[in-house]
């Protein structure tokens, strides 16, 4: 196993291998994975007899060649997110970043899956599993939430070597919940390191994180009618207009890095009157990549009612041993 990532509901998670697959176990059931897949094929953990006679040798009339095998790139790092696109404590849709498991030759990039929801319904009957063992109901609601609804990629100029999301206000989940932006290292000209960033998640899944008009208030007054087919029209035409590709984002300087590193600069003072002109009337570029720190400090309220824990000096001393 080489990568690791946790669903953010908890229930199940998702190993890379060194052969480029990536299979998923539930947390409850340690036997069987729900499914083992590579980024264009399912249950290969499974033997396909008419894929197996592909690979083996002809017969004596050569009717079957053999067909060469095309190894992968091991799984190198997995992220597993979630997004606040959901009422449900569950989470909704969720997005499986991929580096790794492409065929040698592939263009160089991070795959991204986008899929369901897990939020099965209530069992039809009372749920007592054999042996303690996971349910089939809830095995197949697990399932069912890894069938991907969309893919997309992110191509490098350079072989890529590692990923970095950006979490929009969570710190929570390792970074990965409800990401803004994704950074990219990759191998650049001259054998040097470069970054680039993008904006997360890609626009052809934008479009799903907005909730859907259910069947109870679907419009029933003509204007109502014309302001939903408005509104449809909008999206659908919206929708025509994104493109593929990810949308690029402008690094700070302090990231440049590579063929855009910084070489010189010049630091020149100015008065105030003449800074303020400057940053008048500039208006917020959302293609800007902004990073954003600052202090943590306790609530003044409840800094009375703070107290340090006891922690014993020769567990600190065998910890930092260990």
């Amino acid at each position: 196993m080489t990568s690791l990532a946790i669903h953010p509901t908890g229930h199940f998670f998702a190993a890379g291998y060194l052969d480029g697959s990536v299979a998923f176990w539930a947390i409850d059931d340690e036997d069987r994975p729900l499914l083992v897949r590579t980024l264009d094929d399912l249950d290969v953990n499974v033997v396909d007899g008419y894929k197996l006679e592909g690979f083996l040798p002809g017969d004596d009339t050569g009717k079957k060649p053999l067909k060469p095998h095309s190894p992968r790139e091991p799984i190198f790092k997995l992220s597993w997110s979630g997004y606040t696109n959901s009422t449900d404590p569950r989470g909704g849709e969720t997005s499986l970043i991929v580096l790794g498991g492409q065929y040698n030759g592939d263009p160089s990039g991070i795959n991204v899956l986008w899929l369901p929801a897990f939020n099965p319904p209530s069992p039809p009957a009372p749920v007592t599993a054999p042996d303690d063992s996971l349910h089939p109901f809830y095995r197949q609601a697990m399932r069912e939430s890894l069938d991907p609804l969309n893919a997309s990629f992110y191509p490098t100029p350079g072989l890529t070597q590692d990923f970095l999301l950006i979490s929009r206000e969570n710190p929570h989940f390792g970074g990965t919940w409800d990401p803004k932006a994704i950074l990219v290292l990759f191998e650049g000209e001259f054998h040097a390191r470069a970054i680039e960033v993008y904006q997360f998640p890609p626009l052809a899944f934008t479009m799903r994180l907005e909730d859907p008009v259910s069947s109870s208030e679907k419009p029933e007054r003509t204007e109502d009618v014309a302001d939903a087919l408005e509104k449809d029209l909008d999206s659908t035409l919206q929708s025509m207009c994104l493109v593929d590709e990810p949308q690029k984002l402008v690094l700070p300087p302090s990231l440049w890095a590579g063929p855009n590193a910084m070489l010189h600069a010049s630091l020149i003072s100015v008065d105030r009157i003449a800074y303020e002109q400057l940053c008048k009337g500039q208006e917020e570029d959302r293609s800007t990549f902004r990073l954003e720190g600052g202090f943590a400090f306790p609530d003044e309220e409840v800094l009375d009612r703070i107290k340090p824990s006891k922690v014993s000096t020769k567990r600190c001393f065998f910890q930092a041993l260990t």
